[in-house]
């Protein structure tokens, strides 16, 4: 806690290793952004694409580099595997993503092929009923 604490006063420029969600409420600039989308974890990774985004963690200096660092990262069979992402979750991410890099967004592709192997496997009958309602 001492090194976000430092962080926090702008005492260091070294973004600590806390949770996400501690470092949005402060001002961070292009640098911040692009150092925690090189250290997000797999399904924060995922699920922040738009926010790196917004605040331009994809663009100037190491901007090509985090790209590759990130489609790399969504890519990762075993990343995949241990955090039991389904197609579906994959897919969403996709179609959310008009503004990412194309690589990136080939390499969401690239994971719902291998999400498939996540799906569990039902003994059995199995009857679908999709709700159309909404």
């Amino acid at each position: 806690m001492k090194e976000f604490e430092t962080f926090k006063n702008r005492t260091s420029k070294h973004v600590p290793d806390v949770p996400f969600q501690m470092l949005t409420s402060l001002e961070l600039d292009q640098k911040d952004w692009k150092r925690i989308a090189r250290n997000a974890p797999w399904q924060m990774t995922r699920m922040n694409l738009n926010t790196f985004v917004r605040h331009g963690a994809f663009e100037g200096g190491q901007g090509a580099e985090l790209t590759n660092i990130i489609a790399n990262r969504l890519r990762d069979p075993l990343a995949i595997a241990k955090a039991k992402v389904f197609p579906y979750q994959l897919m969403v991410a996709y179609m959310q993503t008009a503004g990412v890099p194309e690589s990136i967004r080939e390499s969401l592709q690239d994971a719902m092929e291998v999400a498939v192997g996540n799906v569990p496997q039902i003994k059995g009958r199995v009857i679908v009923c999709p709700d159309v309602s909404g």
